[in-house]
């Protein structure tokens, strides 16, 4: 099997798996090989374990969470855009993030370190409470647009409408308390 065919296929497990995980945490390989359309041992030859296979999910969360965090230009507009932009690239990486999250596997640096700065600047701004620690308010957000993918998408929700949801309750809870 050539490379870029090897590639696409196990970008296509990825999909799948990140879907089966994100309905059922503890959705076994035999379950994610059958979402894919593909024997378990042919599964078990791109990830050999169900622990490669979220390492992977992680890697590729990761990546693509980055990615879109780093093309929304979050320093280049204001603070509640800013949000917006997060909140909107988090929710597109969707099903990925979720089995990041769920699976209590912390994001990367590259990743989390945007979201706080714009937090900060947010502070320094005057539109983020200053009372509670950057750390927490950054998994916070996470948590926040985590669940909210999870259960708007079982609502039937758009992505624009989970995005909007998570943005709200976020900015409602982060907002500096009435002096």
């Amino acid at each position: 099997m050539s490379t870029s065919r090897r590639d696409a296929r196990r970008r296509e497990i990825l999909l799948a798996a990140a879907g089966v995980l994100a309905a059922r945490d503890d959705a076994g390989m035999a379950e994610v090989a059958a979402a894919v359309g593909l024997a378990r041992g042919t599964l078990y030859r791109y990830f050999p374990t169900r622990e490669s296979l979220l390492r992977a999910l992680e890697a590729a969360a990761n990546e693509e969470a980055g990615r879109r965090l780093a093309e929304a230009n979050l320093d280049q507009v204001p603070v509640e855009e800013a949000l917006a932009r997060v909140t909107r690239a988090l929710v597109a990486v969707g099903e990925h993030f979720i089995v990041l999250l769920r699976e209590r596997r912390p994001p990367e640096p590259g990743f989390t370190a945007p979201l706080g700065a714009l937090i900060e600047r947010g502070r320094d701004g005057g539109q983020v409470r200053s009372d509670v620690p950057v750390a927490c308010l950054v998994e916070s957000l996470l948590v926040l647009v985590g669940a909210c993918v999870r259960t708007g998408q079982a609502a039937g929700m758009g992505s624009e409408d989970i995005s909007s949801t998570a943005l709200r309750l976020f900015l409602t809870g982060a907002r500096p308390p009435p002096s």
